[in-house]
């Protein structure tokens, strides 16, 4: 049996919108899921039942050096209620690259050094031309800095405390941070500069403070341990794994009950063909008022013209998979008045010409 829907969603079906990466937006008729909770059934603004298959996050763990295993998801708990968005959202930021093309020898060690989650998340971050000189504005400022902080210090506190003025360089060399190069800074991010300046421009194009993004990694982080298996690793295992979920993150959907969750993908809304998936629409629909197409609203009006029908519809802003009984009456009332009014009209014709 599909998942119902709870009796706080409403006696009507709930409306909910969807906003793709694409910047596409669609509204549609929430009426419940699938026994998976895999998939979302909906009626469309064209009042036909479709379903929108959900790409959940499935992140892979090495238990041992050749076998995958996933996490268990606990799912029934998500899905508690009715869903009123599902919009773009990345937890984490991307990694951060100092250029798009690059040295063939820097782009081999990056793809060499790139770790799991960087991959997984598809993209990556790197300065334009006008944001390289303002980094390396930064960088030889911040170098300069450190050089007269290592000069005032007394040849014994030099000695012992070099180490803490070294850097390891775009080529693997440890240098001194005065030895350093401005590229140094874009490819490998030294000083400490580059990736700060990529993730203030990150938070900003995706309208998040600092503290708010923070709060949506905590509020996913707990998300997971509240709905996974992962307490059952230890910490260092469990943050990688996390941070390797986070970056699958594509979309996020909330909720009527407040609750939310996060899913990789979804698809494009298709015409229910599985038999189950039928039926269970159908049981579901049973639990609210019936919806009429616009053929049907026509058949129940008896109007033979279904344009005549769609045209009040238009008029009254009312979408076409939003025709309930009490559109029905409204139409026929219509109708009704419109008829008594011709007839009206006839007669002071006939009245006109005696």
């Amino acid at each position: 049996m599909a998942a119902k829907r709870t009796s706080n969603d409403g006696f009507k079906l709930n409306q909910f919108t969807v906003k793709r990466k694409t910047g596409e937006r669609e509204i549609y008729k929430f009426i419940g899921y699938n026994n998976e909770y895999s998939t979302i059934f909906v009626r469309s603004k064209n009042a036909h039942n479709q379903g929108i298959q959900l790409v959940d996050l499935k992140a892979g763990y090495k238990e041992q050096p050749h076998e995958i295993k996933h996490l268990n998801w606990i799912k029934d708990r998500i899905f508690s209620s009715a869903p009123i968005e599902i919009k773009p959202c990345r937890i984490i930021t991307p990694p951060f690259k100092g250029s798009d093309i690059g040295n063939p020898g820097l782009d081999e060690y990056y793809n060499k050094e790139a770790k799991e989650w960087e991959i997984l998340s598809g993209y990556y971050l790197c300065p334009t031309l006008s944001e390289i000189k303002i980094i390396a504005d930064q960088f030889r400022k911040k170098q300069t800095e450190r050089k007269k902080t290592y000069q005032s210090l007394t040849s014994y506190k030099q000695q012992i405390q070099r180490e803490e003025f070294m850097a390891i360089d775009r080529f693997g060399e440890n240098k001194f941070v005065g030895e350093l190069e401005v590229e140094d800074e874009i490819q490998t991010n030294v000083l400490n500069i580059r990736d700060p300046y990529l993730k203030k421009w990150w938070l900003k194009e995706n309208k998040l403070t600092a503290s708010e993004h923070r709060f949506r990694i905590d509020q996913f982080t707990n998300h997971v341990v509240s709905h996974t298996n992962i307490s059952e690793f230890d910490e260092p295992t469990a943050r990688r794994i996390i941070r390797l979920i986070a970056s699958l993150v594509r979309y996020e959907i909330t909720f009527v009950n407040s609750a939310r969750t996060w899913i990789s993908d979804f698809g494009q809304p298709e015409y229910l063909t599985d038999s189950n998936d039928v039926s269970a629409v159908r049981e579901l629909l049973k639990e609210s008022p019936k919806l009429y197409t616009v053929k049907e609203a026509a058949i129940e009006v008896g109007c033979k013209d279904l344009n005549t029908v769609r045209s009040r519809l238009k008029k009254w802003g009312i979408p076409y998979n939003e025709i309930y009984k009490d559109v029905i009456h409204r139409i026929k009332k219509e109708f009704k008045n419109s008829k008594r009014r011709k007839e009206l009209d006839e007669i002071n014709k006939q009245r006109a010409k005696q």
